[in-house]
């Protein structure tokens, strides 16, 4: 299995430890960006979780996402999400939503 570097510093370092994990350690004056490979991954797995292709996350599909994360939830509760970010008519969460939570 190959592994997708997610997360890149300004200076062009990938950030990952041992275990493949996305470690920031951001020191005054830095910052981290999601790589364009990066980007490309999260539009592909939420594509793969939207099921009614809709372009939205509906609350079920959303859950699923996360399934996989300690305690089965989102890592955005302190931000009010998804109520934070772009949603569809419906409350759904738009790509762009998705996308922008990462930043």
């Amino acid at each position: 299995m190959s592994r997708v570097s997610v997360l890149t510093r300004a200076t062009g370092e990938t950030m990952t430890n041992a275990r493949g994990r996305i470690e920031v350690r951001e020191s005054e004056g830095e910052r981290a960006e999601i790589s364009s490979q990066g980007y490309g991954f999260l539009t592909d797995l939420f594509r793969r979780h939207d099921l009614d292709q809709d372009g939205a996350l509906n609350p079920s599909e959303l859950r699923e996402l996360f399934s996989v994360c300690p305690e089965h939830t989102h890592p955005w509760e302190q931000f009010h999400f998804p109520h934070c970010t772009a949603t569809d008519k419906h409350g759904n969460l738009t790509l762009q939503g998705f996308l922008g939570m990462w930043r």
